[in-house]
């Protein structure tokens, strides 16, 4: 993920989080995380390919 709107604004802080932090923190907030499409649909996803679930 990035953000842009503060930086551009001369913020200083990280821009964003690799897939792992990102992770990290929706499992340590207690949730299990989802990557999801546009329709709402988990997606699977491997080192090479992806998929969706139906």
């Amino acid at each position: 993920m990035k953000e842009r709107i503060y930086h551009d604004a001369g913020a200083a802080t990280n821009q964003g989080f690799r897939r792992g932090e990102l992770l990290e923190l929706i499992r340590r907030a207690g949730r299990e995380p989802v990557e999801r499409d546009t329709l709402y649909r988990p997606v699977e996803r491997t080192e090479t390919t992806f998929s969706v679930l139906t």
